[in-house]
């Protein structure tokens, strides 16, 4: 779980900011309204199982020296070179943005001799990033030239250490033999820039000399590498934009850097070799067993065809990258040992320079990212640009697991190609040996013991029954036992662990142990283990295990761990092959224009490649920052076999082509879905000479036919997507098109036609993909059969979709069928809205909030979808905002705050601080789904002497648990002191967590220092929402703000309005027809003061009704108390005769009144009107509007703010 600091700030504006009208919709309900129907409610669930204790109350905020893009006016060059062929213009258009950016360099140097240039974008949007104090920000920014200041995202290389297969086994597996000598490509003439930590090109694997000497005279070097270092034909330049000891991490006070010192030489450092093992799986030529560079003559000359003939019988010390003929770029945006980077940017934007200048390059790998960021992410229009430029950045999916959306960017931009990683069951592992019989077992060393180590010892097992795992101090009989001896401890990989291998490593180091031997329940693993630096230690296979804990428990076992053992255990593990990495994130579920991520999936468990400044040594790392290099030289193939291909055609290609199933281990293999694995498994041979590729025309740049999130209305749902068909080769194509399911929702239904579709040669042909909802009330809620449901011992939240693969099968067995990615994601929406309030008498203190419209009530335990209905006091109303059009506008809107309210369940209990007090905000636009880098947070003034004693906000609760909750911290004691899932739910109870404006945080009222006997109980409160996507503003630019509200005040105690009855402790309700109860704290009316009929009760509070379920922009009402008084006349003069009006006067039609809205409302633009909340009461509302019986148009106010998923439209 993150703990946030936020800090105050004026709300974040654009320039010439303008709130934007909230569309007001007045809401009748049907006419089968039951008022007399009381509805029930719920509280708090206390079995929750959330523990504070996780969460640090350290809070990690930006300090004074920020990074930032500084976007100028104007096209970049390469969109002026598309638009005209004078080479001139393009000079003259990048000599224009030099000059802009050195003006802005010079001011940000005059307000902070510190500041320093990261890097200038020319080619792909026009820019200057900077690191400089924030406060110097509202300078640039009042800059004529200036358009926009964006925080800079950092990016990391994240890896787990898992041992698997090399880059031979890949190549196998990926069929790259077949297609280097049966398709005779082998990546000749293709080009691909790798982004990263550097390339080692003294390595044999590049054509290097391959000594040690070579490379420490090289990386001792500033100046531009020496033509004697490397391969020309395999290392083609590049750039260094960071330096050696570049980070831009700043949780890591170590190894923060932020000032890029870079040089001429983009070598990769000792550190962690990422990118030289990322170079070596993409293009590098292999390493024979014989030490020197694969298919090299003795006089350094390349054999032709050396890789015809090479296949899984050739003996490699290093096996080739899938494309070994291709050029390599090496662009270093990292600092040596990795961490983090801002420079990404710069590296994207030297790609266009180098194509606006006449060089080459096709494909561009991306083994990096940064969870949780937004599809919006305007960093991500660099990564389009190149796309229209021929060039395919192919994209790491992210090292984050089963979370919902975590892949984050750049793999969720539409247009590039996302990777997740899967396993090829071989490979290699390190080893134990049994010393008596010599027989080598397969294992995993410790991470944090380094260095040559020998360890000859018997070894025992704990006998304690209670901490056979070790997690607990030693016996005194086991630690007598253990003293000088290698200890046999417990693990158990298939349920959560008691405790992580550190702290059993520190247990046995105590009582005397020399060495660790952890057992395991797999034979190949995905998770390494770190131990500690004080004693050696492995974990062996499952296999092993069940051979060795028997003879330990016999006392005859010796073994010998050694640093010599390291990587040289052959393995195969066929239950493996073709499986998910356990660490592969999942990846976007649609929210932002139907994207979906992954695209396809590649092996990234343990693969073994190039290791900097071992000449000619090996590594073994794991990711799909490994999948994706592998990959990127797969799509290099492509282009050398089809050089007239658009980037957009070969990533089609890639995709169509990746038709093996990645499955879930076992004896009855579960195929992934799209969100997590994409269409499949890459194939090179056949992405080489399929010569037909099939993609949507429906969604902008995505191949996949993607309806996004689909709020299915009462009345059903249909909508296509037209697959289009383009057949390159010399014959006619046949397919029949098939959909195949990957996860089901019942009531949902795909049809695929014609049944058969032939694309002439030359010629295009389209299919049409047909989603049909005819019964809403059959919808579930129903989990993907590959997730858990319960993560850490809590229940997940989860998006319920219904995707799998469009199968394209060809009717002549010389083709290879292929595949597009399907997906949904529907729900079905409630319409229920509340009616005012109204009183019989203006001094009464209990009345009935009538709900009415048709509800949800389908389904059951955790499949089920039951509308959900929050009532609240209103605090707070506010203006809609304006975002500049190319920021990330959509994650701004879903931060935009329209209205707060609160309730407290204190009035309903004996002991009013055994109460719940709870915080419901909406907001202008839907969030995908809410997250620990965009969030709101309530602060709070229990004393009113204008300072913050709490906050609470929505995070998610654990990296590796899909579940959002409310963190509240005591700011004096910087401590946790409550967590609660956000909607008091955990994942198996529906409160639309995901594609919302609405949410509750709840807090006990005991956690904020209440007492039975508490004075004083009425608190201030207010709203802020945070995001790296904010604006920057002159008033606060550190901060991350986006939106601030007005401040309310509430009394937990005696709230001037509450809900349900004495004793019950409700908080949510359905939301349905019927009613709940109201109840009003006495206020003293104004001194003669008498409503008229149906006015608003003077002093009486207003109230924000939340409905979880409804559909897009009618989520939140706003409803007023009303008192209907009998009003004696008043004597009046003589009537006056008075000119006909120009219409027919409002009668008792049954119809509401309107309020005028703007129809082409949808995202926010810079064309808003006025930020305003449109609120309705009793003005207007005659007698005969009440005898029709429509009084929930006179105080329901819906915050009707956006648009989507209606009827059959199914469009942006």
């Amino acid at each position: 779980m993150t703990v946030h600091r936020h800090t105050s700030g004026a709300r974040s504006l654009g320039a010439a900011a303008v709130g934007l009208a909230l569309a007001a919709g007045l809401v009748a309900p049907a006419a089968s309204a039951d008022p007399t129907t009381p509805l029930t409610g719920r509280g708090a669930d206390d079995t929750s199982g959330l523990d504070p204790a996780v969460v640090s109350p350290s809070l990690s905020g930006r300090d004074g020296r920020v990074s930032v893009f500084v976007q100028t006016s104007g096209a970049g060059a390469l969109e002026v070179q598309s638009t005209s062929r004078s080479a001139g213009s393009v000079q003259q258009r990048v000599d224009e943005i030099d000059a802009t950016a050195a003006t802005v360099e010079a001011q940000a140097t005059a307000v902070d001799a510190d500041s320093e240039v990261l890097y200038v974008t020319r080619y792909t949007v026009p820019g200057v990033a900077l690191n400089l104090d924030a406060s110097g920000i509202d300078t640039i920014a009042a800059m004529d030239d200036v358009v926009k200041i964006s925080a800079i995202r950092s990016q990391t290389v994240d890896l787990p250490t898992v041992s698997d297969p090399t880059n031979v086994n890949s190549d196998a597996l990926v069929s790259a033999f077949e297609a280097w000598s049966g398709g005779g490509t082998t990546g000749a003439g293709v080009n691909i820039a790798v982004v990263d930590t550097g390339i080692d090109y003294t390595h044999a694997a590049f054509g290097g000399p391959g000594t040690t000497d070579a490379y420490a005279t090289a990386l001792a070097s500033t100046a531009a590498p020496d033509p004697a270092w490397y391969d020309a034909t395999k290392y083609l330049g590049g750039a260094d934009f960071a330096g050696p000891t570049y980070n831009a991490d700043p949780t890591d006070p170590a190894t923060y850097q932020p000032v890029p010192a870079p040089d001429e030489n983009p070598i990769d450092g000792l550190g962690g070799s990422h990118g030289t093992h990322v170079a070596g799986t993409a293009g590098g030529y292999g390493v024979g067993a014989d030490g020197l560079t694969f298919g090299e003559a003795p006089d350094g000359t390349r054999l032709p065809d050396a890789y015809a003939a090479v296949d899984e019988s050739t003996d490699f010390e290093i096996g080739p990258g899938s494309a070994p003929d291709a050029g390599l770029y090496s662009l270093k945006v990292f600092g040596d040992a990795g961490g983090s980077t801002d420079l990404t940017g710069a590296a994207i934007d030297w790609v266009g320079a180098a194509i606006a200048d006449g060089q080459q390059i096709d494909v561009v790998n991306l083994s990096l990212g940064s969870d949780f960021g937004a599809a919006d992410d305007p960093e991500n229009a660099m990564l389009a640009a190149l796309m229209d430029q021929g060039v395919l950045p192919v994209v790491a999916s992210g090292n984050a697991g089963d979370v919902t959306d975590i892949a984050g960017t750049p793999s969720n931009t539409a247009r590039t190609l996302a990777v997740a990683a899967s396993a090829s069951g071989r490979g290699l592992q390190d080893s134990v040996t049994d010393a008596t019989t010599e027989q080598a077992y397969g294992a995993q060393y410790s991470q944090n013991f380094v260095g040559p180590f020998t360890l000859e010892a018997p070894v025992v097992p704990l006998t304690d029954p209670a901490n056979l795992e070790g997690c607990l101090p030693y016996s005194a009989t086991d630690a007598a036992a253990v003293a000088g001896k290698i200890v046999l401890v417990e693990w158990n990989d298939d349920v959560a662990l008691p405790c992580g291998s550190a702290a059993r490593f520190n247990n046995a180091a105590t009582a005397g142990a020399t060495g660790v031997l952890l057992t395991s329940t797999v034979n190949s693993f995905e998770s390494g283990i770190a131990g500690n630096a004080t004693i050696p230690g492995a974990q062996v296979t499952a296999d092993a295990s069940a051979v060795l804990r028997p003879l330990a428990a016999a006392g005859t076992l010796t073994l010998e761990l050694s640093s010599d053992q390291l990587g040289v255990f052959d393995f195969y593990d066929p239950t493996k092959t073709d499986t998910i990495a356990s660490f592969s994130s999942r990846g976007e579920h649609g929210s932002y224009n139907d994207i979906v991520k992954p695209d396809v999936s590649a092996p990234g468990v343990g693969i073994i490649s190039a290791a900097s400044g071992s000449g000619n040594d090996r590594s073994v790392k794991s990711g799909t920052s490994m999948a994706t290099p592998l990959t990127a030289g797969v799509a290099a193939l492509v282009y050398e076999s089809h050089p007239d291909w658009s980037a957009d055609r070969v990533k089609a290609q890639i995709i169509n082509t990746a038709t093996h199933d990645i499955v879930v281990s076992g004896d009855d293999p579960t195929a992934y879905a799209p969100a997590r694995a994409g269409t499949g498994r890459i194939d090179a041979l056949a992405a080489v000479t399929n010569q037909v590729t099939a993609a949507t025309d429906d969604v902008g740049g995505l191949v996949t036919a993607s309806f996004g999130i689909v709020e299915v209305p009462a009345a059903g749902y249909t909508e296509t997507r037209t697959i289009t068909l383009t057949n390159d080769g010399p014959d006619t194509a046949t397919y029949t098109p098939t959909y195949e399911a990957r996860t089901t929702v019942p009531g949902v239904e795909y049809s695929v036609s014609p049944a058969t579709v032939s694309v002439p040669a030359g010629g295009t042909a389209t299919a049409t993909v047909t989603l049909t909802i005819t019964d809403p009330s059959a919808l579930r809620r129903t989990l993907d059969p590959t997730m858990e449901a319960v993560q850490g011992g809590l229940a997940r939240q989860f998006v319920s979709d219904a995707s799998g693969v469009l199968e394209l099968v060809p009717t002549d067995d010389a083709r290879g069928t292929l595949r597009v990615a399907v997906f949904s994601a529907p729900k079905p929406v409630s319409d229920v809205h509340a009616a005012p309030v109204v009183l019989t008498d203006p001094a009464a203190t209990t009345g009935q909030l009538t709900l009415a419209g048709p509800g949800l009530a389908q389904g059951e335990g955790s499949e089920a979808y039951a509308s959900t209905g929050v009532p609240l006091q209103l605090g707070v109303e506010d203006a809609v905002e304006e975002f500049p059009a190319d920021s990330a506008s959509k994650t701004l809107s879903s931060l935009d705050v329209v209205a707060v309210g609160a309730s407290s369940t204190a009035p309903q209990l004996d002991d009013p601080s055994a109460g719940v007090l709870t915080f419901g905000i909406a907001m202008d636009g839907d969030w995908g789904r809410m997250q620990s880098r965009s969030y709101p947070v309530v602060s709070i003034d229990t004393d009113n002497d204008g300072t913050e004693d709490y906050y609470t906000y929505a995070t998610i609760y654990d990296d590796t648990i899909d579940l959002m909750v409310a963190v509240t911290v005591d700011v004096a004691a910087d401590a946790v002191v409550s967590v609660l899932p956000i909607n008091l739910a955990e994942g198996d109870v529906d409160t639309n967590q995901f594609d919302s404006n609405v949410l509750t945080m709840s807090v006990p009222l005991a956690d904020l220092g209440y007492t039975a006997d508490s004075a004083g109980t009425t608190i201030s409160y207010h709203v802020e929402t945070y995001s790296e996507y904010a604006p920057r503003s002159a008033e606060d630019p550190t901060s991350s703000l986006v939106d601030s509200t007005g401040t309310a005040t509430f009394d937990v105690f005696a709230p001037a309005v509450w809900f349900g009855a004495n004793g019950a402790e409700e908080i949510f309700y359905e939301d349905a027809e019927g009613f709940i109860p109201v109840n009003l704290t006495p206020a003293p009316a104004p001194a003669g003061a008498v409503p008229a009929a149906l006015e608003p009760v003077a002093g009486a509070p207003r109230i924000l009704m939340l409905h979880l379920n409804n559909g897009d922009g009618a989520r939140a009402d706003i409803v007023d108390i009303l008192a209907d008084v009998p009003v004696a006349p008043e004597p009046t003069d003589p009537p006056v005769t008075e000119p006909p009006a120009p219409t027919d006067p409002p009668g008792p039609t049954g119809e509401p009144t309107a309020i005028p809205t703007d129809p082409t409302r949808t995202e926010p633009t810079s064309a808003g009107g006025p930020g305003r909340l449109s609120n309705t009461g009793a003005d207007g509302i005659t007698t005969a509007l009440v005898v029709a019986g429509l009084l929930v148009v006179a105080g329901g106010t819906t915050l009707a703010v956006r648009r989507r998923r209606t009827g059959g439209d199914a469009g942006s």
